[in-house]
Order: C-alpha cells, then sequence, then structure tokens
C-alpha cells in the first residue's frame, strides 16, 4: 500500500497564483493517484498565513475525507498563536477536539516562529500530551537539534540520502525552496 504522507488540496479553488490554482480539487488529486497506484493521502490543512493566501479549516479536510472514504487520512493544523497568542494557551482543548474528531496528527506546522519560541514549544507540549504525531518544516539544524536535546521523546529524522523537496510547483510565499 502506498500512502502520500504530504499533501494539501481545496474544496474549492482558492486564489489563484500566477493564474493557475495553487493547489489540486480532492478529485483531482485521486485521479492522480489512480494513475500512479497511491492509496490513500494525508491532508495537512494550511492555516499558516506565512504559507497560504486563504487559510483553509481544519473542518474543510474532515469533509473531504467524510466524501471520500478511504482515500484520505485527516490531519489538523493549530497555529501556535492560536486563542490567546500566548505560552499558555490551551491548545489541548483544541486538538482533542479534533483528534476526537477523526483527525490522526497536526501539521504541517509552518508558522514563522522558530522551534524554540515559547508559543511553538506551547503547542508541542500539547501535542506530545495529545498522543498525536506532527509534522513540521524544518527550521534549520541548530533549532533542530536544540529541540531533540530539549525533548526527550521527539522523534526528528532528516531525509535519508538528501535533502526533502518541495513537489513539483509547490510554491509558498515566504517558505524556503530550491532554486529552479
Amino acid at each position: 500500500m502506498f500512502v502520500d504522507i504530504h499533501v494539501h488540496v481545496q474544496k474549492h479553488p482558492g486564489v489563484l497564483r500566477n493564474g493557475k490554482p495553487c493547489f489540486a480539487s480532492p478529485q483531482q488529486l485521486i485521479e492522480r493517484y489512480d494513475a500512479v497506484g497511491i492509496e490513500a493521502g494525508v491532508l495537512l490543512p494550511m492555516v499558516h498565513v506565512e504559507c497560504n493566501y486563504v487559510s483553509q479549516s481544519n473542518e474543510e479536510i474532515l469533509e473531504i475525507v467524510e466524501t471520500y472514504p478511504g482515500r484520505f487520512i485527516p490531519f489538523c493544523n493549530i497555529d501556535p498563536r492560536a486563542m490567546t497568542n500566548s505560552a499558555d494557551a490551551p491548545l489541548g482543548d483544541l486538538l482533542r477536539h479534533y483528534r476526537d474528531k477523526g483527525c490522526k496528527g497536526v501539521g504541517e506546522v509552518c508558522a514563522n516562529l522558530p522551534f524554540l519560541d515559547p508559543l511553538v514549544q506551547n503547542l508541542f507540549k500539547h501535542v506530545e500530551d495529545a498522543g498525536m504525531p506532527l509534522t513540521c518544516l524544518n527550521n534549520g539544524r541548530r533549532q533542530t537539534t536544540r529541540l531533540v536535546r530539549r525533548v526527550a521523546r521527539a522523534q526528528l529524522r532528516p531525509p535519508q540520502g538528501r535533502e526533502a523537496q518541495p513537489a513539483e510547483g509547490h510554491r509558498c510565499p515566504g517558505c524556503p525552496h530550491p532554486q529552479d
């Protein structure tokens, strides 16, 4: 069984980038998956303003999963600045809500904040307490190393063999990408 562990879709076309839709629709993605033998994809909502023109709700992801049973695995996404924009925000309330609705993990966290920022640390603490896996954009080797030392149970691993590359055509304003 092949599973795409990192995908973004939009139920309705969003704001165009360079005259083209930024993300595929669920139907378009399923057609691509069928053509290449991928059985399911992990849906990562785009909630951070740093990587999307218009935010996407966790509810939209859950609706897509309900519409296409067995084809998608829902993750939720919580911005570290959510609720009270403080390092003691009760983000666990949100995480447990979405976990109970069927979300299997959290991500892709890509808020423009260092991993060691107290807001991000608060999110990571609540994710761990909720028992959910997390995916995030690489925050740099130094930040990642410090985070691993700080969080005893963290299991962050670099990609094997080469640096991870974004999908062809994937462009997020403000996100690092190799030059074409």
